[in-house]
C-alpha cells in the first residue's frame, strides 16, 4: 500500500512538473505625482502584542484603501470612483504633490504570467494621531503600577511623514521616514501624517506582574478615539 501512495505521489509530482515553468519577479518603475500613493482608512486596526512591544496594524483585510491613480493602475488595483476622490482629498489636505520615480516589484508564474503585487507604494492612514497612551491593569514596575501610563518608557517605531510631506526633499529623506526613537521625542508635526503601522517597543520588561491586559488608546486629529486591550504574558 505505501509503495503504491509513494508511485502516486511521484506520478502528481511529475505533472505538475510538466505544467509548471518556474516563477518569476519583476521590477520596474512608475511615474508618481504624490509621496503617498496609498491610505488606510482608521476603521478595522488589529492589535496585537509579544514580549517586546504592542503593535497596532491599520493595514488589515477589512480596512477601506484608497490609491493615487497611478499606482493603481500600475498595480492592478481596482477602484471605484469614490475611493479614487477620497485619495484625492487626502493627497490635497496633505499638500501632496511630489513627483518622482518609485519602484514596484511583482511576483508571478511564468506559465501564466499571473502577477502577484508586492510592493511600490508608501503608506499612511486617512487620519493624523494626536496622542497614543499604553497602560496595564497590573502594576508594570515600580515607577509603572496598574493604570499609569508606559508611554515615557516606550519607543514609537514606524514611518513617520509629517514633518517632510508637501515640502521638496530627497530620496535619502524618504528612507528616514522609518522611524525608531522615544515616544516622547515625536513632535505633533511629524504624527500628523503617519504610516499604518505602529509598533509601541517596550525599553524594559515589567518586574512586578508577570500578566498584563494592556490597553491602547489611540485618540487622532479630528477627536475620534479607537481604544482596545491584549493580554500578555512574559
Amino acid at each position: 500500500m505505501k509503495l503504491i501512495q509513494k508511485l502516486l505521489a511521484l506520478l502528481i509530482l511529475c505533472l505538475c512538473d510538466s505544467c509548471y515553468d518556474g516563477d518569476y519577479w519583476d521590477t520596474g518603475e512608475y511615474q508618481a505625482y504624490h509621496l503617498i500613493n496609498t491610505y488606510v482608512d482608521v476603521n478595522a486596526p488589529q492589535l496585537n502584542a509579544t514580549q517586546e512591544g504592542v503593535s497596532i496594524s491599520f493595514m488589515t483585510r477589512d480596512a477601506n484603501y484608497y490609491y493615487s491613480k497611478e499606482f493603481a493602475t500600475v498595480s492592478k488595483k481596482e477602484q471605484s470612483e469614490e475611493q479614487l476622490l477620497r485619495f484625492i482629498e487626502l493627497a490635497e489636505k496633505n499638500n501632496d504633490f511630489f513627483t518622482w520615480k518609485e519602484g514596484y516589484y511583482t511576483h508571478g508564474f511564468n506559465i501564466n504570467k499571473m502577477n502577484y503585487f508586492s510592493g511600490g507604494s508608501l503608506d499612511a492612514i486617512t487620519k493624523g494621531v494626536a496622542k497614543i497612551e499604553l497602560v496595564s491593569d497590573a502594576d508594570f514596575d515600580k515607577e509603572h503600577p496598574a493604570g499609569v501610563s508606559l508611554m515615557d518608557d516606550v519607543k514609537l517605531i514606524s514611518y513617520v511623514y509629517g514633518d517632510i510631506v508637501g515640502k521638496p526633499i530627497s530620496l535619502k529623506q524618504i528612507n528616514e521616514a522609518y522611524k525608531i526613537k522615544e515616544y516622547s521625542n515625536y513632535t505633533q508635526q511629524e504624527m500628523l501624517v503617519i504610516g499604518s503601522e505602529l509598533d509601541l517597543r517596550f525599553n524594559s520588561w515589567p518586574t512586578l506582574s508577570k500578566v498584563h491586559n494592556f490597553t491602547v488608546t489611540i485618540t487622532f486629529d479630528d477627536g475620534e478615539v479607537y481604544s482596545d486591550s491584549v493580554k500578555l504574558e512574559f
